[in-house]
């Protein structure tokens, strides 16, 4: 995820309402502002640190995690018709910072199904495997297929 944060710095205070409504709520403030209602001083000032703190946490990558994470815990616990704290403490939110990283986190990913006792390997997930991406894991089940079809070869020759 790439968030352009001088991009966001330069959106004007109208932007920054409008993509702030998008998601919440509106202040009564922001409201008058954007019909073009009489502002006092005071209500002005009000309405620009409102205004910065919304555009800071509209680039902000952790509110939008902390947000992202409150909508999804709400629909699972309207979904499974419970109250309480949704992740509890199990999941954690993790930068990945290089591509080994990123490999990391997929291979844990489609790994999954065979950690539950799903599938008993990869081959059997409903998950591809894409040959650009898992070279490695592609190039171990080519010889794997290889080894197999060659035993198979073995077998039929030393019976003879």
């Amino acid at each position: 995820m790439h968030v352009n944060v001088e991009k966001a710095k330069e959106w004007s205070d109208q932007q920054v309402i409008e993509q702030w409504t998008r998601l919440y709520n509106a202040h009564m403030l922001a409201d008058r502002y954007l019909v073009g209602g009489a502002m006092s001083k005071a209500e002005w000032i009000a309405l620009s640190e409102l205004i910065e703190e919304w555009r800071s946490h509209l680039y902000d990558i952790s509110w939008f995690m902390r947000c992202m994470n409150e909508y999804l815990a709400q629909r699972a616990n309207a979904e499974d018709q419970c109250k309480g704290r949704f992740w509890e403490g199990r999941f954690k939110s993790q930068a990945l910072l290089d591509e080994g990283a990123l490999l990391t986190c997929m291979s844990y990913v489609d790994l999954n199904p065979i950690r539950a006792g799903m599938v008993k390997t990869l081959e059997e997930s409903c998950f591809y495997i894409d040959p650009i991406t898992y070279p490695c894991l592609c190039q171990a089940a080519d010889l794997r297929e290889r080894q197999s079809k060659n035993q198979s070869t073995n077998d039929k020759t030393s019976s003879f």
